[in-house]
């Protein structure tokens, strides 16, 4: 779970401390490890007291779980409101808003107005004289019909009922219509939710974006189930893109190893 190591001077005094915090699966054969880079300066000046009697002296200690259980959790069933419920028929429907979507083949529809001040994309677009705006139709080749949903199901009620399906994609289509607090459910789902198969796609989805945040909780999955992700399809992808490698790496570094003082 945790692990120290602690330079000890004379009388056992702590001089530096190397302190590292992460959960790690440890079993027969593990290669998991703690670095740490030491100063040769460092350790030979007469002043920090390292050296004594030609040794050097290292106390390592480490927290762990030896078993941990798993309850179940007991699933409770939130009726959808009616609203809800209602405006996602509506969504389809011809008569709904003044505005058409359309996206592989279908048709939504919504409102000018609530488009436009949900995202500055289409308040753009229907502010200037453009095809879109003459027309009242926007084509959507490159999305989703199931995301682009979704995401005027948030912009009536706040809520994506449908998110566990399509969090990729909609965390791309909030990206394009610069819809930051969209982006961010999308993006904290992702980071709550990895797998072991998903989570090489998603540190390219999350470096394609310049997603700081999401990239750090990846890099964080990743590390604690580097064996089992290096298996996977998604890894052979990654492993073909050097800057994004470096990234990764250099971020699991970052996590892995935190120098702290000793006190």
């Amino acid at each position: 779970r945790s692990s120290d190591l602690t330079l000890l001077g004379e009388a056992g005094r702590p001089v530096q401390r190397y302190f590292h915090n992460g959960f790690h699966t440890l079993y027969r054969g593990s290669t998991n490890y703690l670095g740490i880079e030491l100063c040769k300066a460092f350790l030979y000046n007469r002043e920090n007291k390292c050296i004594h009697g030609d040794a050097l002296s290292i106390l390592f200690e480490v927290e762990f779980l030896a078993d941990s259980t798993n309850t179940p959790i007991k699933r409770t069933d939130i009726p959808v409101s009616p609203l809800l419920k209602n405006l996602a028929g509506l969504l389809e429907d011809k008569s709904f808003g003044n505005v058409q979507l359309t996206v592989q083949q279908r048709n939504l529809y919504a409102h000018r107005d609530v488009l436009m001040l949900s995202s500055p994309v289409f308040g753009a677009m229907f502010s200037h004289p453009t095809k879109e705006s003459q027309e009242q139709v926007i084509h959507l080749p490159d999305q989703s019909f199931d995301a682009m949903r979704e995401m005027l199901l948030f912009i009536y009620t706040g809520e994506v009922p449908n998110l566990d399906k399509v969090a990729e994609d909609l965390y791309v289509a909030a990206d394009k219509y610069s819809m930051s607090e969209l982006k961010t459910l999308c993006g904290d789902y992702l980071g709550s939710n990895l797998t072991v198969e998903r989570a090489a796609d998603a540190f390219v989805l999350s470096n394609m974006y310049s997603d700081a945040e999401l990239s750090r909780s990846i890099a964080r999955f990743i590390a604690d189930h580097l064996v089992a992700v290096q298996r996977t399809a998604g890894w052979k992808n990654i492993w073909g893109k050097p800057d994004i490698t470096e990234r990764l790496f250099m971020l699991i570094a970052d996590i892995g190893n935190t120098l702290e003082p000793a006190t």
